[in-house]
């Protein structure tokens, strides 16, 4: 059965989408309508992109990486990973996952521990 897990809202994406919701709103109040609907653009991206972001673990051996409609999604094979380790850092915290030659990658589930056994049960089946 494949594993879905959402990825974590961060407070610097909700600082993003507050600038450019008061630069749209800024830009409106000016008149200036296109610069405002290039703002509106810019954080319909961004909301699109926060809600879709998901990480499954596929029986089959996969991990898909997926950030929104927007963005063409990754998929690695689970046989590749080598390391994968929890990290917390002074503003944020995720998963490093390490994968073939020089591949890294840093992803964000809510729930890291579980992703990480979700990661090592069906890399050992």
């Amino acid at each position: 059965m494949n594993r879905t897990f959402h990825a974590r809202i961060t407070w610097n994406q909700v600082v993003v989408m507050v600038v450019a919701a008061v630069l749209a709103i800024w830009a409106f109040w000016i008149k200036q309508a296109l610069l405002a609907v290039v703002f509106l653009l810019m954080l319909i991206v961004l909301i699109e992109r926060i809600i879709h972001t998901t990480y499954t673990v596929t029986t089959d051996g996969m991990l898909v990486l997926y950030h929104g409609r927007f963005t063409k999604g990754r998929e690695i094979k689970l046989s590749d990973i080598h390391k994968a380790e929890c990290f917390k850092g002074w503003m944020t915290h995720g998963v490093d996952i390490f994968y073939g030659a020089n591949g890294h990658v840093a992803v964000q589930p809510v729930n890291e521990e579980e992703f990480l056994k979700a990661l090592k049960i069906i890399h050992n089946s």
